[in-house]
């Protein structure tokens, strides 16, 4: 498989539409023990692979001129409904690297074996974060999914059409979501810890 062309332009979208009905509060406002919130981070980490601003989807990105808004056109779609949304903003054969907002432990390490494959890929176990490329039968399908009510709306099926390839990750705690309180006490506490730890041994 040939390695990634200069040509190929990597745009990134940064899921962060979803309802966070199990945090109880927007996820991706949440503020990280670092001072940042979860939607920064990660809108960090979207600029540190790319230097094309990032789209968003969010109900705030319309408010940002750091980020492209990308805003649903069918409602309660899911991750699909976002990244239909931002294909109004990319053209094809462009490069999409799609993140999720709910990953605090996410980093250009962990997204590099993605970004070197190539596109068409994913981790093994995690449908997201993902890279395929922007063509027409993606279009296509991702229309008639958003129109058709019995459609399977779930990543899996999107990047099988997109015969997406999943490369084999160590278990590898960076690929951690949260979605409860719970889990996100847990990444701030660790996350505290590993600073600390940091800290003194300067």
């Amino acid at each position: 498989r040939m390695g990634k062309l200069p040509s190929m332009v990597l745009r990134v979208l940064v899921l962060a539409g979803g309802q966070s009905q199990r945090m109880g509060q927007d996820k991706a406002l949440l503020m990280r023990p670092d001072g940042v919130t979860q939607l920064d981070f990660t809108l960090t980490l979207a600029r540190s692979v790319s230097d094309q601003m990032p789209l968003l989807s969010h109900p705030s990105a319309g408010v940002r001129h750091d980020v492209v808004p990308v805003e649903d056109e069918f409602f309660q779609k899911g991750p699909l409904g976002g990244i239909h949304a931002a294909l109004h903003h990319l053209n094809n054969s462009e490069i999409l690297l799609v993140l999720p907002a709910d990953m605090p432990l996410l980093n250009t390490g962990t997204l590099q074996p993605l970004l070197s494959a190539g596109t068409n890929v994913f981790f093994e176990h995690h449908p997201l974060p993902c890279v395929f490329t922007v063509s027409e039968s993606v279009r296509e399908y991702l229309e008639q999914s958003m129109s058709d009510t019995s459609a399977d709306l779930s990543l899996r099926k999107f990047l099988k059409n997109c015969t997406a390839e999943p490369l084999t990750v160590s278990e590898n705690d960076s690929l951690i979501s949260t979605n409860t309180p719970e889990q996100w006490q847990t990444f701030c506490d660790q996350f505290s810890a590993v600073n600390e730890r940091e800290t003194h041994h300067g």
